[in-house]
């Protein structure tokens, strides 16, 4: 009874390691380069959303981080993102400061802030975040612009 129970404790035991070494050959031959595979578009997965990430937190350092977008809500005026280059309570200074962007090549406009009654001087409007976002950017020759999130 004895070398029964040993022989068949012999062949279970056998019968595992063949059973680890099909495994083992399965993984290697037939598993492993689409497991490789899948490891490495996770890797580039999260690559690309650590990008991303840091992307969106750059443009929130530049624009929320820095006070650079303001919301608004004003009657009357239609819904964008307005690049502002200035704000003024006197009208006089709003004549001479869109002369001067007309100077640099803009084509500036300007809406009243009907709680306060100042102008707002601004040289770029989209509905579009993207552009505007892009094309406050870009400008370089007026300092201290903000860009405008006006009944969004």
């Amino acid at each position: 009874m004895r070398k029964v129970l040993l022989i068949i404790a012999g062949i279970t035991c056998g019968a595992i390691i063949a059973l680890q070494l099909k495994l083992m050959y399965t993984y290697q031959y037939d598993m492993k380069p689409q497991v490789e595979t899948l490891i490495q578009a996770s890797d580039d997965i999260t690559d690309a959303q650590l990008n991303l990430e840091d992307q969106l937190r750059t443009t929130q350092q530049l624009v929320h981080g820095d006070n650079k977008i303001v919301d608004y809500q004003i009657e009357g005026l239609p819904p964008g993102y307005y690049i502002i280059t200035n704000v003024f309570a006197v009208h006089s200074n709003t004549i001479k400061w869109k002369q001067h962007l007309k100077n640099l090549g803009y084509n500036p406009k300007v809406f009243k802030h009907p709680q306060n009654n100042w102008e707002y001087v601004y040289v770029f409007k989209s509905i579009n975040w993207d552009r505007a976002f892009q094309r406050y950017k870009s400008i370089k020759d007026i300092p201290d612009i903000r860009l405008g999130a006006i009944n969004m």
